[in-house]
């Protein structure tokens, strides 16, 4: 990651994937954000997502079956295209 981080640029305010910034910062991030729209008098609306029990209920091995199935198609796909165009 040290050879390649000068390709990889992100905004300030993101901070997943980041040494040193974690939930935190975007905390912090948000309370400021939210403070300073308040204190002009503007209404702040906030949506909040738990997405930790999103996957639990996923049949993992169904889903990786599609997965194959899905890329298999998608490649048959392709070689029809490439046949049929001449490559």
């Amino acid at each position: 990651m040290d050879r390649s981080g000068h390709f990889l640029v992100t905004a300030d305010d993101q901070f997943g994937f980041k040494k040193g910034l974690g939930c935190n910062n975007s905390m912090y991030y948000v309370h400021n954000v939210v403070e300073h729209f308040t204190s002009g008098v503007s209404t702040v609306n906030l949506c909040a997502l738990d997405l930790s029990k999103a996957f639990d209920n996923v049949n993992h091995h169904a889903h990786r079956m599609c997965m194959v199935l899905m890329f298999r198609t998608l490649y048959c796909i392709l070689k029809v295209v490439m046949n049929f165009i001449g490559f």
